[in-house]
Order: C-alpha cells, then structure tokens, then sequence
C-alpha cells in the first residue's frame, strides 16, 4: 500500500475493522471511519489513535479526498446504505475487510486469536 493517501472505513467500530484501520494509519495512510454507534473497547482504541469517527451512517461522513473505501461485511452495509452507494459512486476502490486485512499484513506474520468470548480482554 502507498503511504500518504487516505482511506475510509464504512463499519470501523468492529475490533477486527478498527485494529486494521490503526494498522493502516501506522503504515502511513490518513484514516477516517463510520458506524452505526461506537462503544468501548473500539471507541476507545480509536480515538486514542486520533483517528476520526461518525455515527451513524451517512455520504455526508465522507471526507472529499478519499483514495479508497473499507467496507465491512454484515447485513446493513449492503447497496441500501446510503454511505455504500456513495462509496461506490465516487469510483475509487471499495474493497473488503478481509482484502484489505491480507494487503495490510502482507510481509508480516500475523497471530490469530479464535473463539466466542473473551478475545478482547
């Protein structure tokens, strides 16, 4: 990924979205994000990392000079979002979590930690 270019994450507020949006903005990128609400423990890291966020979703939480869109994967964020479609219409890239996860960890050798409880603390 180039440094210095900006990216922004349509549903940040998942621990997954949020960990590889710091990544992205350590690696060099300006990273904005969105959700439908933030609570801690992503609320927290986030900020924390100065990295601005919005709720809920809407075009207008867009900055104007975005190089390219993370969208996460559930039910609300299909073309029906207005933010989606927006993303979409802009015609820059609008890529995947697990996409952009990969390009992010490339070079690196990730730890994965599975199950139902207990993975943030």
């Amino acid at each position: 990924m180039a440094p210095h270019k900006s990216v922004h994450f349509i549903g940040i507020a998942g621990l997954g979205m949020s960990a590889t949006a710091i990544l992205m903005k350590e690696q060099g990128w300006q990273v904005t994000g969105s959700d439908e609400a933030f609570y801690p423990p992503a609320s927290d890291v986030l900020t924390a990392a100065g990295i601005p966020i919005r709720a809920p979703h809407a075009p207008s939480n867009i900055p104007p000079n975005v190089d390219r869109f993370v969208v996460g994967k559930h039910a609300k964020l299909t073309m029906a979002n207005p933010e989606v479609a927006a993303a979409h219409a802009r015609g820059v890239p609008v890529m995947s979590f697990p996409d952009v996860l990969n390009e992010t960890l490339h070079g690196r050798t990730p730890w994965v930690v599975a199950g139902s409880y207990g993975k943030s603390t």
